[in-house]
């Protein structure tokens, strides 16, 4: 399942940065936004612990949930 969610951001990764490249755009100037939604913690902090630190969620409660694990992510 890890190697998974590494191998999708990557993709997703790879993807903005060439679309920077494309429209003369800085990679840094775009910022990628999780969708945590339904995904369990472990899966979160598989990509925190590779740099991903934005995340969103829809409910209220599964994100107050989730930051009390990881208070140090931007949710």
């Amino acid at each position: 399942m890890s190697r998974d969610i590494l191998h999708n951001i990557e993709h997703v990764l790879a993807r903005i940065q060439r679309a920077c490249l494309q429209h003369n755009r800085a990679a840094d100037s775009v910022k990628l936004l999780a969708v945590s939604k339904t995904k369990p913690i472990e899966d979160i902090r598989i990509l925190a612990e590779h740099g991903q630190r934005d995340f969103g969620e829809n409910y209220v409660q599964e994100m107050a949930i989730k930051h009390e694990d990881m208070p140090d992510l931007i949710w």
